[in-house]
């Protein structure tokens, strides 16, 4: 339900952004082909719905598999560490996307970012594996990371956006880039549940 209230609210605003080209239209400007915005904006795109894609995956797929025992675990439970994950994870995100106002990547440093978060989902996925990261601790940090990557690619991509993008056409940008979010995060999860069995598994062949 939850999900379906989201995606109605990004077609309300892609609605709303068809109406502005549709003006343009009628308005005979050169900003009318909405084909040729929605290229030009895959630069935006495809380094958004990457992070977003790696970052849901290590939540939904591989996070939950990283459990320590108490001695290396601050004496908590293997739920109340994946709670404790999500804390860390949520605290680096409204950080990040707070700091826009001190801290602004150039678009280099903007892209760049999927590729930090695609070597963590790296770590975390052959962590999950091989239990190899020897403390809670650690864990939680790289959780942080991951939140700092993903909340300053959200801001920074949108702040971008809004000052370089050609204000004709603003909206239609905003509005269009977010759907590669939601890609990214419908990707992760269908992707997150073969994996997750497929690590499953191999533990249980392991200790069989």
């Amino acid at each position: 339900i939850f999900g379906m209230c989201n995606n109605f609210a990004y077609s309300v605003m892609l609605g709303a952004a068809q109406d502005i080209l549709k003006r343009n239209s009628e308005s005979n400007t050169p900003d009318a082909n909405s084909t040729e915005h929605c290229v030009s904006l895959l630069k935006y795109m495809i380094p958004f719905g990457t992070v977003y894609f790696m970052q849901y995956f290590i939540k939904q797929g591989l996070i939950e598999l990283v459990v320590f025992d108490c001695a290396h675990g601050f004496h908590t439970t293997p739920s109340s560490q994946y709670r404790w994950y999500q804390v860390f994870y949520h605290i680096g995100v409204f950080l990040s996307r707070s700091s826009i106002n001190l801290v602004k990547l150039n678009f280099v440093c903007i892209s760049l970012l999927a590729v930090v978060q695609t070597a963590t989902t790296i770590v975390v996925f052959f962590t999950a594996i091989y239990a190899y990261i020897p403390h809670f601790a650690i864990i939680c940090s790289i959780m942080f990371f991951v939140g700092i990557v993903g909340g300053a690619n959200y801001a920074n991509t949108f702040y971008h956006i809004h000052r370089k993008v050609d204000p004709t056409i603003r909206e239609f940008a905003l509005s269009t880039v977010t759907f590669a979010d939601t890609i990214g995060i419908l990707a992760a999860a269908v992707a997150a549940i073969p994996v997750h069995n497929w690590i499953c598994a191999m533990k249980w062949n392991t200790v069989s």
